[in-house]
């Protein structure tokens, strides 16, 4: 007798749904022009205004792990061995990272709805994993330049804050790796 084959569960094809919307949510926040925002408030007015904003793009071109294309390996090495003094190249870098992990999460994802086999749920529910630590990465690496680039002097005060471009990828990131988790620890 042949084996029946096995069908994807309802679970597997509602958490395939949230994992392809929420990496989509991660890969269009890496995109957007609004990554960090700073505004300056005087102590002396109750105003506070916009000074500006960044994106991941403008941090890339600040620094040198990727020009024209082309990944300077080293230099990506470098800022690791000293993450505290290169948080601006551990951002880019996990900023990308993300976004790579992100697209082969939903294609893993997806393969594994299609073709349903073992190994690839267990592939999948890894790249789920390394998408959501990847996430948690990206928001610390974040929050921590933030607040590096945060100042003060006299009653003058700029504050750096993430912005929308930067939630957006660390939530779906992490909520995309969720979902693909939990939708292959199924039975």
């Amino acid at each position: 007798m042949a084996k029946a084959k096995k069908k994807a569960s309802m679970l597997g094809i509602i958490m395939g749904i949230f994992v392809l919307g929420l990496c989509a949510m991660a890969i269009a926040g890496a995109f957007i022009e609004e990554w960090t925002v700073t505004t300056g408030e005087a102590s002396f007015t109750d105003k506070t205004v916009e000074l500006g904003s960044m994106s991941l793009e403008d941090y890339k071109d600040s620094v040198d792990i990727v020009k024209d294309s082309d990944v300077n390996w080293d230099a990506i090495k470098d800022a690791f061995e000293d993450a505290e003094n290169n948080l601006t190249e551990v951002m880019v870098a996990f900023g990308y990272i993300t976004v790579a992990l992100a697209i082969a999460l939903v294609i893993s994802y997806l393969l594994k709805m299609v073709l349903n086999f073992s190994l690839m749920r267990i592939i999948t529910g890894l790249l789920g994993i390394a998408t959501l630590v990847s996430g948690v990465v990206l928001v610390a690496v974040t929050a921590s330049l933030c607040k590096d680039l945060s100042l003060a002097i006299g009653g003058i005060a700029a504050t750096t804050t993430l912005g929308v471009a930067a939630y957006l990828t660390c939530i779906g990131a992490m909520a995309g790796g969720l979902c693909a988790v939990v939708g292959c620890a199924r039975k």
